[in-house]
């Protein structure tokens, strides 16, 4: 979970262009847009009949992937509490398949690359989700 954490402080995505005044984006900004700018760009199009900045289809990617961090924290404190295990287990897949969406609104959409921000924030969020599968057995360790 701290790696997780530590992922919205560091650098998440480069732009292409390498002109002086890029800035990549941080970790905690990329969130906040994902999750913020969806509903702003909804409300200016259902009061003001204002026509989506973004096209269709990455403006339902940019919707979903804005829910990645939310779901996840809520996943997580399943986990803590050891509550509706079930119910965690569904969400932990689902999880999984909005990396893609938070993907193609990032590289295809906005053209930039993936920094380090952002593979930490996937590690933080397997290694919470999965702690099983990357931890070693005592078995295997015995040997």
């Amino acid at each position: 979970m701290a790696i997780y954490g530590i992922s919205f402080f560091l650098a998440a995505l480069g732009a292409t262009s390498q002109s002086p005044g890029d800035q990549p984006f941080y970790g905690f900004y990329c969130a906040m847009f994902s999750f913020c700018y969806p509903w702003v760009e909804a409300r200016a199009v259902l009061f003001h009949y204002v026509p989506p900045v973004f096209g269709l289809c990455a403006y339902i990617s940019l919707l979903v992937s804005g829910w990645v961090n939310p779901l996840f924290l809520f996943v997580a404190l399943l986990d803590l509490a050891d509550f509706q295990q079930r119910l965690a287990s569904i969400l932990r897949k689902v999880i999984l398949g909005m990396f893609p969406f938070a993907w193609f609104f990032a590289f295809y959409e906005l053209h930039a690359f993936p920094r380090e921000g952002h593979f930490l924030w996937i590690v933080g969020m397997l290694l919470t989700l999965y702690p099983k599968q990357f931890t070693p057995n005592a078995d295997s360790m015995a040997d």
